[in-house]
């Protein structure tokens, strides 16, 4: 379940398109706000896909992405945002508990292997043909 505090309460995306900013915490009067902002590199990297999970399982996703921008920032009903990128790339849905754990400066590595819901479980016999 998705906590209220994951959810920024503004997202501004910088002019030369290569930083989101996400507040946190304004309204409740939490002093100070907390704040991060993501790179669209870092954004673009965290991209998880079923084209950059398939291409990290096959040991042919990038390491970096030079010069990416954010071409769009879409919101996803009221738990995510769909991040459009300069090199193509559109199909990046980031949920809000996603992006928070991103903001706390964890990597796509880490963050699958901190969350159980995300580890595919070894084949059992009764699964095999």
């Amino acid at each position: 379940m998705m906590e209220t505090s994951q959810i920024p309460e503004e997202i501004a995306l910088s002019r030369d398109r290569l930083m989101l900013v996400f507040t946190w915490n304004r309204s409740h009067g939490e002093s100070p706000a907390r704040r991060a902002i993501l790179s669209s590199e870092t954004l673009r990297l965290a991209c998880r896909c079923a084209w950059c999970s398939r291409d990290r399982i096959l040991a042919c996703f990038p390491p970096d992405f030079p010069g990416v921008a954010i071409e769009k920032v879409v919101p996803i009903g009221n738990h995510a945002l769909h991040i459009a990128f300069s090199d193509g790339h559109a199909r990046g849905i980031f949920p809000w508990p996603y992006l928070d754990q991103i903001a706390a400066g964890k990597t796509f590595s880490e963050i699958l292997h901190d969350n159980p819901s995300t580890k595919i479980p070894p084949a059992q016999a009764s699964d095999r043909i």
